[in-house]
């Protein structure tokens, strides 16, 4: 049934001319090329179908439905490289099983210097009772190279649990990867799908340095039936996993936590990509955070569910959520974008919108929900989120906290320019959600640009370390009150609400005068003046106004009436002022039509067809003395009278 193609018996290539059932292991000690033909080889019950004790293997398969396996039911791994590189380009490794022991499909031995190199083929369906289903590898070389126009699927593997050998746990369904003699493993245009672990990592178990590119993709992995696992997409112990595009996805049969990434040690690092339509049964629809470190650097976590923390669960080791990230789409009962109960999470920027807190209990949380809680054996748990950037936005929760939701006395530290707006319950504001809670917002810096819509108990400071770090601020240039009824305040070192309705004054550019601060609230018993035309300015603008609409239809307000209600917003209209230009043209002409005024926000062109006779125009100035550049034109943001100087040189002849 094999035919050579080679007599040199250190180096023989083999092709299949029917389907083999040998009755002992094929065992490689030299090197050696098979071609499969197309052909079948069914290993015995109880062997490896390829033993490796040295040399190269080469397998191939010029006809592409070649296959390495075992009769149902049987065990033995399809191949096992004790020594020696086998290098892969085609067939199928499938249908093998270790009675017990690692790697199905295929397995390195740990320690020694064996290498595989995968360039093409599919290795599926194949189970381990203890670490990797399809693959094994831990202190070996791996390399995964499709050939070009190629991709490798490692696909339907198992890893069950081996109670036999220490109680080895099932891991790595697809993969496990240990530490890898060679570095880091890149894996594009590779398509890890629909393996299963009893422990942990569905698809991948890594302890590893990983790149995964724009062409992979780890999708449909998950736990065995009837079982809950960690980490249904990869499972990260060790290592840096970089996502470099490509998805994480759909991974979802009997996840107990960590759908898509479960980090208990390493680093993680979201770079682009997505890691999206996960589904957990307890938490971390999209990612859980257990320990090591998770950089969301770009990318996406989107359209995830669990029934805790959506689109990431954090609880221990450190996160940071940076600019040009998004966590979207995501739903859970509670925390659908994240749940913090660790103390080391930072949101400098990037997005965090779109998700919805839902479900028949709780429902509280639409974006971020922190915790305090008792736990057995442990104590109070308090999670802390920071958030120095970006924004959390467009988020829905059925009850309490549309954006954010503090529970007893977690902590939210605020600074620079966080932005929580735009979220809703029910269709209404419901931002930073305080009430009924012990909870503040810590000011842990200067707040510049920073915005937030609150919900809270009246009377009572939302806010710590107000005085510390604003002292001297305006608290409503960067605190709204998400309840109609209610506005902000400042009340000794902190800020509150106040029952009331909130003014809120749009001033389109133009600033109060100094020393001059209006009413940003009224409670209706009295009528209640706007400021007037001495009380605001901008430069090369009249005051024209203040409108209750943006298109400054209508009369305008002067005074909010007594027995008015409701919160109230003005739009500050203005009107270009139009200044006069005087152009000294120093003995020359202006050929056609000068220029005589300008509008201050339009600007206008100095005219450059100026005449003198025996001279050349050398340009516009400022002053008479030439001193400077010479201008071209009046910018749209200048005002003022202006008068301008021809210069002059005089023609050589």
């Amino acid at each position: 049934a094999l035919s050579s193609a080679a007599s040199d018996v250190y180096k023989r290539q083999y092709y299949l001319g029917s389907d083999i059932s040998p009755e002992y292991t094929i065992k490689i000690e030299n090197n050696v090329t098979l071609c499969l033909n197309g052909h079948k080889i069914t290993a015995a019950d109880g062997m490896d179908a390829i033993y490796m004790t040295g040399g190269s293997f080469t397998l191939t398969d010029c006809k592409g439905v070649g296959t390495i396996t075992h009769a149902s039911s049987k065990t033995g791994r399809g191949v096992y490289v004790s020594s020696g590189t086998f290098n892969m380009y085609g067939g199928t490794i499938t249908g093998n099983q270790t009675g017990t022991g690692n790697g199905g499909g295929l397995a390195l031995r740990e320690g020694t210097q064996s290498t595989a190199n995968i360039y093409g083929g599919t290795i599926s369906d194949n189970t381990s009772h203890g670490y990797g289903g399809g693959i094994y590898v831990s202190g070996n070389t791996l390399n995964i190279e499709p050939d070009e126009g190629k991709v490798i699927s490692i696909t339907g593997n198992k890893a069950f649990d081996c109670p036999t050998e220490g109680h080895q746990t099932g891991r790595g369904g697809g993969m496990y990867l240990g530490n890898l003699a060679n570095g880091t493993l890149t894996l594009d245009q590779v398509n890890i799908s629909n393996n299963t672990a009893e422990d942990c990592g569905g698809g991948l178990f890594v302890s590893c340095d990983v790149n995964l590119e724009d062409g992979a993709s780890i999708t449909g992995n998950g736990a065995n039936s009837g079982e809950y696992l960690a980490g249904g997409g990869v499972y990260l112990a060790g290592g840096t996993f970089d996502l470099n595009g490509g998805e994480i996805s759909n991974n979802k049969d009997d996840i107990l936590n960590g759908a898509g990434v479960y980090v208990a040690g390493g680093m993680f690092n979201l770079n682009s990509g997505k890691i999206n339509g996960n589904k957990a049964q307890a938490y971390g629809g999209g990612v859980y955070v257990a320990g090591g470190t998770f950089n969301l650097n770009g990318g996406e976590i989107s359209s995830n569910e669990a029934s805790f923390a959506g689109g990431m669960n954090y609880e221990g080791g450190k996160v940071t959520i940076n600019e040009g990230s998004t966590i979207s789409g995501n739903t859970a009962t509670r925390g659908a974008g994240i749940m913090v109960s660790g103390d080391n999470i930072t949101m400098s920027g990037g997005i965090i919108t779109d998700n919805r807190a839902k479900g028949n209990q709780y429902k509280n949380g639409g974006g971020v929900y922190i915790v305090q809680y008792t736990k057995q054996g442990t104590g109070v748990i308090t999670g802390v989120f920071t958030m120095t950037g970006g924004k959390i936005t467009g988020n829905t929760a059925d009850k309490y906290g549309g954006g954010v939701y503090i529970q007893d006395n977690g902590i939210f530290n605020v600074s620079g320019d966080a932005n929580v707006s735009g979220n809703t319950v029910n269709g209404r504001a419901n931002n930073v959600y305080l009430s009924d809670t012990n909870a503040v917002l810590t000011i842990t810096g200067t707040l510049s640009g920073a915005k937030f819509g609150i919900t809270a108990n009246a009377n009572k400071p939302f806010t710590s370390g107000w005085n510390t770090n604003m002292s001297g601020s305006d608290p409503t240039q960067f605190f709204t009150s998400d309840l109609d009824d209610c506005y902000v305040t400042l009340s000794g070192d902190e800020v509150e609400l106040r029952n009331g309705y909130q003014v809120s004054f749009v001033k389109n550019g133009g600033e109060f005068v100094s020393g001059y601060t209006p009413s940003y609230s009224y409670d209706g018993s009295q009528d209640v003046q706007l400021p007037g035309e001495d009380d605001i300015t901008r430069n090369g603008y009249t005051f024209g106004g203040w409108y209750a609409n943006e298109q400054f239809t209508g009369e305008p307000c002067t005074v909010i009436a007594s027995g008015s209600t409701g919160p109230k917003t003005f739009y500050a209209k203005w009107t270009a002022k139009t200044y006069r230009v005087t152009l000294e043209t120093n003995g020359g002409t202006i050929v056609g039509s000068g220029l005589t005024e300008y509008t201050c926000g339009q600007g206008a062109e100095l005219p450059t067809n100026v005449e003198k006779s025996g001279y050349t125009f050398a340009g516009w100035y400022e002053n008479d003395r030439f001193e400077g550049s010479a201008v071209t034109a009046i910018s749209d943001t200048e005002y003022g009278d202006k008068t301008y100087y021809a210069k002059w040189t005089a023609n050589t002849y």
